[in-house]
């Protein structure tokens, strides 16, 4: 089963990088308030999934979340 491939530490230790990179960001723009939110929103579901033990869905939240604040830094919209 995919779930059991993934280490929950692993899930772990990139939520604690993402909590800590969420908390060191602000938006420049309506645009970035937009992405922040949603990249909390994910962050929340990978939460979520951890707490259910479902640590493929918990690590993919993750890994969207961490994709929408790369994109926004890239582009500008959050600093």
């Amino acid at each position: 089963m995919v779930n059991d491939r993934i280490p929950k530490a692993e899930v772990v230790k990139w939520l604690e990088r993402l909590d800590k990179k969420l908390n060191s960001v602000e938006a420049k723009s309506k645009g970035g308030s937009d992405a922040l939110r949603n990249a909390e929103a994910y962050r929340d579901d990978c939460r979520h999934w951890l707490k259910e033990g479902n640590l493929f869905l918990a690590f993919e939240a993750c890994v969207y979340s961490w994709a929408i604040v790369e994109t926004a830094e890239n582009l500008g919209e959050i600093i």
